[in-house]
């Protein structure tokens, strides 16, 4: 009798395994397809992510440009216009789960705290992005979005480390008027708290020309004329981070030239020169005066190559400014990207430069017929300019346009930390939702 029950126990139980596994499997298979939504969504989440603070930052890059953390009064609405357009050219580049997002973006300018450090918050968002299996059981239509601001950055006067740069141009050039109108004391781009002077500078044009044997600057040449002291990065060697343009103008580029590579390799990738608020420039320090009989040519031929200027003086980007507003930059047919040949207000150039400033001191003299570079100077500050020309044929000179200025506050000293850049104005990311 007990051997009947247990067999009627086990038929009744019979195939209830198969109920149990089919059960699990659907909610394996059903985490599975989850897990497998949730992961696409979280990529593209990324990417918006990353979309978001490109364009912030080449909006950003064009507050440095325009020269409105240097000068105030200009036209707001028209920068903003011009940093929002930047903006969108890079988010358009970057796809979300293989679509174009859609981007919205604002401006802040003079905030009681930053009144110089202008602000873009750029929005990105996806179209409907697609669900393997949620669409299965009714989900909703889901979208990636992201938000990020940057800011131009121009720290003059505070207290905070001194900004660090990259990829400077080996000439150190006087805080004085171009014009000659006016002595270097005050000083004529930043003050000697290393606030902005405010005058309006920015936009204006200017000519650099090579001098190792100037005396005292009181003043510019007239004519809109800067001398400058060439620098020799002494203790700096050619290597693979040095990126050399190639072509007509650069014949002269042979990495054993340390004046000349300074000046003609691009700033893509940063060198291993760095310049800092509160260096001492000159006799028995790191970088000195460069002197030599091929100062001229060497300044020239390096800034034609560094620009992709032809032969015929043309090729280059064309850069366009006027006295307190943005600057424009059209690619030039030499430009090393076709994509951005005849193309207006491109968001970055070889062309853009970053130059040190120092008070006007004389470092270098000249008695029967020697000269000597005995002086020392302090960097007080950094100029952006854009190389417009360099001229080969008269006047060695290198032709540009000023950008943008931060000074450097009086009690800043070298230190290893700071910002790095390789504008005169940083940009960074200030805020990531």
């Amino acid at each position: 009798m007990l051997r009947i029950n247990l067999y009627k126990n086990q038929s009744a139980e019979r195939g209830a395994t198969i109920i149990v596994v089919t059960i699990c499997l659907a909610a394996l298979v059903g985490m599975a397809a989850l897990a497998i939504d949730v992961a696409s969504l979280y990529v593209a989440r990324g990417e918006a992510q990353r979309a978001a603070d490109a364009a912030a930052l080449a909006g950003a890059n064009i507050f440095v440009r325009s020269g409105i953390t240097s000068v105030s009064g200009m036209d707001q609405t028209a920068i903003c216009q011009s940093a929002q357009a930047a903006a969108a050219a890079i988010a358009v580049q970057n796809t979300i789960a293989g679509q174009t997002p859609t981007i919205t973006s604002s401006c802040a300018f003079d905030t009681a705290d930053l009144p110089e450090n202008p602000r873009i918050t750029v929005k990105i968002q996806s179209g409907a992005l697609p669900t393997f299996f949620a669409k299965i059981w009714g989900g909703t239509v889901s979208t990636a979005t992201a938000t990020a601001t940057a800011e131009a950055y121009n720290q003059s006067g505070s207290t905070t480390p001194p900004v660090l740069l990259t990829s400077v141009k080996p000439w150190l050039v006087p805080n004085c008027d171009p014009s000659g109108s006016t002595p270097c004391s005050p000083g004529y781009f930043v003050n000697a708290d290393g606030t902005l002077a405010k005058n309006n500078y920015v936009g204006q044009a200017i000519q650099l020309r090579p001098t190792p044997d100037e005396t005292q600057q009181t003043g510019g040449n007239g004519a809109g004329a800067l001398t400058f002291y060439p620098l020799n990065f002494t203790n700096i060697t050619p290597s693979p981070n040095l990126v050399c343009p190639t072509g007509d103008s650069c014949s002269g580029v042979s990495t054993t030239n340390n004046y000349l590579d300074n000046i003609a390799c691009s700033v893509r990738i940063p060198s291993q020169v760095a310049l800092q608020c509160g260096q001492q420039i000159g006799f028995r320090q790191s970088i000195r005066v460069q002197t030599g009989a091929t100062i001229d040519s060497d300044t020239v031929t390096g800034a034609s190559c560094l620009i992709h200027q032809g032969s015929g003086g043309t090729g280059q980007d064309v850069i366009s400014a006027s006295l307190g507003a943005p600057a424009s930059i059209t690619g030039g047919e030499n430009n090393p990207d076709t994509n951005l040949n005849g193309v207006t207000n491109i968001s970055r150039s070889d062309s853009i430069i970053t130059v040190p400033l120092y008070n006007g001191n004389s470092l270098c003299s000249t008695r029967f017929g020697r000269t000597s570079c005995n002086g020392t100077a302090q960097i007080v500050g950094f100029l952006q300019l854009g190389i417009v020309q360099a001229n080969t044929s008269g006047t060695p000179q290198v032709d540009a346009v000023i950008l943008n200025a931060v000074g450097c506050n009086a009690s800043a000293v070298p230190s290893a930390t700071g910002i790095t850049s390789n504008s005169a104005i940083p940009v960074r990311l200030v805020r990531n939702p």
